[in-house]
This record gives C-alpha cells, sequence and structure tokens, in this order.
C-alpha cells in the first residue's frame, strides 16, 4: 500500500491492540492486490448497543480505477 492505513473509532475506546491487529490485516490485502492506494478502516459500536458487541465495519480501498467500499453490519439475530 503507498499510504498508511487510516482507522477510525465511533463511539467506542481504542481497545489496546485493535488499531495495530487492524493494520496488521489491512497489510494482508496486497498478497489479493498490490496496486491499492489507501485503505481507510471504520469501527463503529452503535450508540444504542452501548453495552453490546455488535460492531459496524466499513473498509474503504483506493484503486487505480476507482474505489471499493466493503460493509459490515451485524443483525442482532446471529
Amino acid at each position: 500500500m503507498l499510504l498508511p492505513v487510516q482507522v477510525t473509532f465511533r463511539n467506542i475506546e481504542d481497545v489496546a491492540g485493535l488499531e495495530e491487529m487492524v493494520q496488521k490485516e489491512a497489510a494482508k490485502l496486497e498478497r489479493f492486490y498490490d496496486r491499492i492506494s489507501s485503505c481507510r478502516v471504520v469501527v463503529e459500536r452503535p450508540q444504542r448497543a452501548e453495552s453490546s458487541t455488535i460492531y459496524h465495519v466499513r473498509i474503504d480501498l483506493g484503486l487505480p480505477n476507482g474505489e471499493l467500499v466493503i460493509k459490515h453490519t451485524p443483525s442482532l439475530h446471529g
């Protein structure tokens, strides 16, 4: 990756080691495509679920011909 990974946490504190883990996992993306120019990761806990371990994750990858967005929004029903 040309640029470092930007990691943002919303409605949570940076859990010890979580940002480091995100950085390591993002670095593995180069195995699949080595022309990634940027990577932004947002980890968010919904405000209504403050005592829950449900998190929304969004990854924005900058590519030569555009952007790729990956979102994961878990449900309460497993």
